[in-house]
Order: structure tokens, then C-alpha cells, then sequence
């Protein structure tokens, strides 16, 4: 007998099904309208344009304009752009909101991602609705507006931050984040600290804010004595303005529907229902902004909630049948569940983006939100007070002071502790798909009583968030700019060559540390530095420097630089870490079974001239598969290393060859590329570098060979996977573009 589906069930199928349709036409529209822009190709044009100024920050020395429905000319025609970021001399934040701006200046797109783990600014920023920005020389108001209430709080808010400064001091940072959201005076070792500890949210306007403001106000007027529609209006009316000054970030977008949500459902007598809201804000939210959706921000506020309202309440019956009847133990015990909970929801989005899994934010979390109300009303009241009696402001702030301590010292506690916090890795999207299917299907068990097999396959779903490992040997040539940075790895094994640049400033912070975090390395085996050169080690330096995630067990120096000062900083880096420093010269090697890397240069007894001279060349070996890197080596050496008869053999199987130096004329000489005869070449360089790299007489000397070529600045990280007999390539921006 064949069982008809239940009416309400289908009737949510369908509705769901509307809804990714009609969230996948919207998207496909806001693609369409980001193309457009670009497509105007206004990147590195100097132009005026005009707009109506929307909003106006600080960011460090500078005024950063927000102008909505913008108007340029160029070459005779007009062109049209939503929005556009304007970065002037602090001056310009005197023009009043809702003005007619016009602004000179150089107009730049926003930089995409070109490796794995690289915050991608182009998407951040297309999730504002934004595809430019401009460096602005000059600006001017053309059309005073009469918006005299934003403009009023706008004031305030400038106000509200300089009285912060002076009454709370070092911690103003914190207040102004936390009150005000802006974040432009945070200290940068702070944040991290708090990231790393698994509470970085504290920073950012949540629903705690509106629950305190909003909803405080609210039930103040209900007692009062006033009706469901006027406490509701003034509630909404307060936290409407709240939102105008700090700014709409999808987090406080999240929150302000929610709680409006909660004050028409008391209005109307009908029941709240925390899910309900939650979809009602998402949908809202991601209607405007569909590429929000790719955001952090937003995956976090959202989950935390969806966590609290799915999984908390099935955890705490899971506790409520171990619970003893302690009071004190049944709170702190429903305290730990209710922060799992919201760590399970969002542990896709906090492995994604940040590939570390703060392994006792379960613990912390519990402990420093309680008093974060505490930390609110201090800050507000120093700001309130602060305004008519500067010493009350003080009195007030500092009450919070002690709070902030209390957090600091506690997150150095816990970061001290092993394993606190752990590098997982950035999970794929079929894993997180896969992980919140488990969760699903443990949540539906549980609601059949069969908890012991909702915790097992909560642990199985944690599980399967973990990158898979590598098959074969895969080696990565990441774009660096102008400079050389390779990973090579295998099952057993991570290989680092070179890791520097001369054009991408902080490239460790920004782009080499994590790229590693993000595969879930934490241990380099093997470290090779071709020679010492900026464009080769900047990279490297910083992961020694920073000490603590990733560890180099041995760094390999070439021999003809052991008399260079040039390598002296690096010994002692790796030698802090416990590593171990090798001068490698020709015949010195490394390997297994599997992979091989051996030294074909330089040889002991030459002297090198320049630092390029001291370039190792190394081979490398997989079952089947060879290939050469070469450092910065220039012809000469070419000449020296295929006079070695010995090198006849090596040089005779090689499939893929790093072109040496970023494709300089003075190296690949048309000798040694047809001795190497390769199938495949690499060249990594700066897009618009100063040295015109890869010179033209290198790309032909390379098709006279019908050699295929590879280059980072078109491609991006640059991709070659192999068992040791096939080879295949990928490159980062072809994977990553369908999604812009």
C-alpha cells in the first residue's frame, strides 16, 4: 500500500523549491549587474565622478565616502555605478549626508583572490554592492541635501566615538567596535587573540545589542503602562536610528528584522517563533544582497541563531536525563551545551574561512557572554555620561574595563592550554553539505530517543570536515607576484621552495600562511631557499617570525651562500624553532620510496658573483614524473651545469621546468631548453612587473620548442597533480570564477 505524503510536507518541499529558483534568478541578476560594471573597464582610469554621499568613516588617516547612484564621464559618454568607495585626506568627512559629491581621483577594481585560503576583497565587497573604488585627489559638493536626521546622527555617532576616546582609553577601541561598530580602532594582536579563542563576535553588533537597546526600551514603556502598538512603534523607531548610524552589516540587518519580527508577533498576540524570524531575515537579507550569502559575517550571525533554535534545545534534553540537581551545575552545564550547539551550527563557515577550530571556545564562550552586557551598558553609559561630566564617562567606562581584562587574560589561559587552537583545514563544499546532512539526521534521531546515536554521528560529522589527503604528488606554484613561492605535497610529505616577492607587500600574513592553513599543513618538512633575494624568502621569514601555527623542521640553504649575511637572519629563525639548517650542494638529496629531490647546483668548489649565482637547481622525482626548478639562475650557470657530462642523463627525462628567474632574457637559453626538452613550463611573475618579465625572447625561444606554458599572473595559483604517470593542471581562477 503506497502511503500519500503528508500535506504540510510537500507543501514546504515546494516551497522550498521556489525559493532556490527565485534566489538563483536573483543571483544570476546581481552576476549580471557586476559584469556590466566591469565591463566598463574603468580600472586604473583617472575620472570625476559624481553621487549622492551615503556614508561617511575613518580609516586610519583617511575618509572613506560611500556614494550611491554615481555618474561618470568618460571619452564623450556617461556611465552609471551603483555605488563606489571613495578613500579621501581626512577633510572631506565634513559634507553633509545625502549630498551631490563630486570626486577626482583613479579608480581601481577590487582585487580578486589568486591563491587557496587568500581573502578575496573583489567578493567581500560585491557583497556591499560594490565593484570600484577610487583613491580620490579632490572632492567637492554640487547639491546640498536636506537629510538633517542621518546627518544628526551621523554627528552623534563622531561625537559618541571621540567621547569613548577620552573616556575609555586604551580599551576605546573595543567600546567603539562593540557600541558603535566600527572597528577602524582595534587593536590588530587583540583580535586575534579573540579569534583564536573563538569569540571575535563579541566585536561585532549582534542581537545581543538589539535585545539591550531595542527590546530594554520596549518593556520600560510596556511597564509604563503603554499598549503593544506604541511600545512596538517606539522600539522599532530606536532601533531603526540605531542601525542608520552604525551601518546595516548583514549581522545587524539579521538582528533588526528579527526583533521587529518579535514586536509585530506581540502585537497581532500571535506566538514568536525564533526559525520563523530567522528565515524571514535571511530571505530579506539575501533578496538585496544575494552574494551576502558567501560572506562570514553572515553565515555566523545566521547559525548562531539556527543553531540556538534547532540544536540547543536537543542537546539540553540530551543533558537533562544526566543533569544532577545542583543549581549551580545545571547552569553552567546548560551554558556549555547551548555555546555547542552554536559552535556545531557554525563550524562549516569557521572552518572555511579561517581554517582553525578553536577547540575551547565551547568553554570560554559560556563564561564571557553573560557579561557582555555588563560591557555594553558601561560603554554606553561612558559615552552618555561622557558628554556632560567627563569624569563620570571615565567612572562609567572603566566598569568595563575590568570586564575586558578579565577576557583578555582568560583567552591567554586557554591559548596557553595544548591543542587550543587547532589548524583543520578549509573543508570543500560537498563536506559541508555531507556535515549538515549528519547533523540533520542526528537532530531527527534524537527526536526518536536514539541520542547515543545523535553524539555519535555529531562526532562522525566533525570528522568529515576534515580536508582529505593527498593522493599522489601534488605541487602548487603559487602567484606571489613578482617572486617564487611552490609547495610541493604528498601523503607523507609538505615541500616548501622559495616563498617571497617583491610586489605583494606582507605576502606570509596575506597569502603564504594561508594557503598552508588552509590544506591543514602545520608542519613543513623541507624548506628550500634558492637563494636569499627579497622576492624569494619575504614570505618565509614571516612564517619563522610568527612562530607558533607552522613549524619548518629542515631548512635547506644553498652552499655558495653560507658566507652570504644575506642567510644569517634565516639560520637563526629556524634554529628558534628547533629546526635544522642544511647547505646543500650538487648530489645532495632527499627523499623515499615515493618522492625525491635531488641537487644538480651549485657544486662546492665555485664562487658565486651574485646572489642569482647561488641559485639551487633542484630536480624532482616521483615515481614516472620529473621536474626542474631553478631558482634565478642565469645563463651562465645553464652553460656550467650542461658541461657536466653526468647532467646529460639527469637533464634527459624532465617533463616540467620552472623558468628561471620570471622569465628573464639572460636565462633559458635556447641551448638549455633544448637539451631539457620539457612538455610543460611555469613561469611566475608580477602582473605589470617593472623588469617587463617574461621578456618576449623568452616566450619564443619556448614556442621554437612548442613548450606549453603556465603563468601565475594570468592563471593564479597554478595547479599539477600526479601518480608519477599521468599530469594533470588546474588553475585557481578558472575554479574560482563561476562563483563571481
Amino acid at each position: 500500500m503506497i502511503r500519500r505524503m503528508p500535506a504540510a510536507v510537500l507543501f514546504y518541499l515546494l516551497a522550498g523549491a521556489v525559493c532556490v529558483l527565485a534566489g538563483g534568478m536573483r543571483m544570476r541578476l546581481e552576476q549580471q549587474w557586476a559584469q556590466s560594471e566591469l565591463a566598463l573597464m574603468l580600472d586604473k582610469k583617472t575620472l570625476t565622478v559624481e553621487g549622492t554621499l551615503s556614508r561617511v568613516s575613518t580609516a586610519k588617516d583617511r575618509d572613506v565616502l560611500l556614494l550611491k547612484d554615481c555618474e561618470t564621464v568618460r571619452e564623450g559618454e556617461a556611465w552609471r555605478l551603483k555605488r563606489l568607495l571613495v578613500y579621501m585626506p581626512q577633510a572631506a568627512g565634513g559634507f553633509p549626508l545625502g549630498s551631490r559629491v563630486r570626486v577626482t581621483g583613479k579608480i581601481s577594481a577590487f582585487d580578486r583572490a589568486r591563491n587557496p585560503g587568500e581573502f578575496d576583497y573583489c567578493l567581500y565587497y560585491r557583497s556591499q554592492k560594490l565593484n570600484y573604488r577610487m583613491m580620490g585627489q579632490s572632492a567637492s559638493v554640487t547639491e546640498v541635501s536636506a537629510g538633517r536626521f542621518r546627518e544628526w546622527l551621523r554627528r552623534f555617532r563622531e561625537e559618541a566615538s571621540r567621547t569613548l576616546l577620552q573616556s575609555a582609553g586604551e580599551d576605546a577601541g573595543v567600546y567603539q567596535a562593540m557600541v558603535l561598530g566600527d572597528k577602524s580602532g582595534l587593536d590588530e594582536d587583540l583580535q586575534e587573540l579573540y579569534r583564536r579563542s573563538g569569540i571575535s563576535h563579541l566585536f561585532a553588533i549582534s542581537g545581543l545589542h538589539m535585545s539591550l537597546i531595542g527590546m530594554g526600551v520596549y518593556r520600560l514603556i510596556r511597564k509604563a503602562g503603554a499598549g503593544f502598538l506604541l511600545s512596538g512603534l517606539v522600539g522599532s523607531a530606536l532601533i531603526l536610528s540605531y542601525v542608520m548610524m552604525i551601518g546595516a552589516s548583514a549581522s545587524v540587518l539579521r538582528a533588526m528584522v528579527m526583533l521587529l519580527a518579535a514586536f509585530l508577533a506581540a502585537f497581532l498576540g500571535r506566538t514568536y517563533d525564533l526559525l520563523s524570524a530567522l528565515a524571514l531575515a535571511v530571505l530579506l537579507i539575501l533578496w538585496d544582497r544575494p552574494y551576502q550569502i558567501c560572506q562570514v559575517g553572515f553565515q555566523l550571525s545566521a547559525g548562531a541563531v539556527f543553531g540556538v533554535g534547532l540544536l540547543v534545545p536537543e542537546l539540553e534534553r540530551i543533558g537533562s536525563k544526566t543533569a544532577k540537581s545542583n543549581k549551580l551545575f545545571q547552569v553552567c552545564q546548560k551554558s556549555v551545551l547551548a555555546s555547542l550547539g552554536i559552535q556545531l551550527a557554525t563550524l562549516p563557515a569557521i572552518l572555511y574561512h579561517f581554517f582553525e577550530l578553536p577547540l575551547y571556545g565551547v568553554i570560554i564562550n559560556p563564561v564571557v557572554i553573560p557579561l557582555m552586557g555588563a560591557v555594553l551598558l558601561s560603554g554606553i553609559a561612558g559615552i552618555l555620561l561622557g558628554q556632560f561630566f567627563p569624569a563620570a564617562g571615565v567612572f562609567a567606562a572603566g566598569l568595563g574595563h575590568y570586564i575586558l581584562c578579565y577576557y583578555e587574560w582568560l583567552c591567554r589561559l586557554f591559548l596557553r592550554l595544548p591543542g587550543s587552537s587547532l589548524n583543520w583545514g578549509r573543508p570543500r563544499l560537498w563536506q559541508i553539505l555531507l556535515y549538515y546532512g549528519i547533523l540533520g539526521a542526528a537532530v531527527w534521531l534524537a527526536g526518536r530517543k536514539k541520542r547515543y546515536r545523535y553524539l555519535l554521528l555529531v562526532l562522525t560529522a566533525g570528522l568529515i570536515l576534515h580536508p582529505l589527503p593527498v593522493t599522489g604528488l601534488r605541487v602548487t606554484f603559487l602567484d606571489v607576484g613578482q617572486g617564487d613561492g611552490i609547495v610541493l605535497q604528498t601523503g607523507r610529505h609538505t615541500v616548501l621552495v622559495d616563498g617571497g616577492s617583491s610586489t605583494v607587500n606582507d605576502l606570509g600574513k596575506y597569502r603564504l600562511e594561508p594557503f598552508l592553513k588552509s590544506q591543514g599543513i602545520t608542519v613543513i618538512d623541507y624548506a628550500y631557499v634558492t637563494h636569499a633575494d627579497t622576492d624569494h624568502i619575504s614570505g618565509l621569514v614571516y612564517l619563522m617570525e610568527s612562530g607558533q601555527d607552522i613549524r619548518i623542521h629542515n631548512l635547506m640553504l644553498p652552499v655558495l651562500g653560507k658566507a652570504d649575511e644575506a642567510y644569517q637572519p634565516l639560520v637563526l629563525l629556524v634554529q628558534k624553532q628547533g629546526g635544522k639548517v642544511h647547505w646543500i650542494a650538487e648530489d645532495d638529496g632527499i627523499g623515499d620510496k615515493t618522492l625525491k629531490i635531488t641537487c644538480l647546483y651549485p657544486w662546492r668548489e665555485d664562487i658565486a658573483l651574485n646572489r642569482n649565482a647561488q641559485s639551487s637547481v633542484l630536480k624532482v622525482e616521483y615515481h614516472g614524473f620529473h621536474m626542474l626548478l631553478t631558482g634565478d639562475m642565469g645563463e651562465a650557470e645553464e652553460r656550467s651545469i650542461l658541461d657536466r657530462v653526468v647532467n646529460t642523463a639527469r637533464l634527459g627525462d624532465i617533463q616540467v621546468l620552472k623558468v628561471a628567474h620570471h622569465g628573464s632574457r639572460l636565462s633559458s637559453s635556447e641551448a638549455w631548453l633544448k637539451q631539457i626538452a620539457p612538455v610543460w613550463a611555469v613561469v611566475s611573475y608580477g602582473a605589470d612587473n617593472s623588469y617587463g618579465h617574461p621578456h618576449r625572447e623568452v616566450r619564443e625561444r619556448l614556442a621554437r620548442q612548442d613548450i606549453i606554458l603556465y603563468e601565475t599572473a594570468l592563471s593564479g595559483a597554478i595547479w599539477l597533480d600526479t601518480d608519477g604517470t599521468h599530469i594533470r593542471w588546474s588553475h585557481f581562477t578558472d575554479s574560482y570564477q563561476n562563483i563571481r
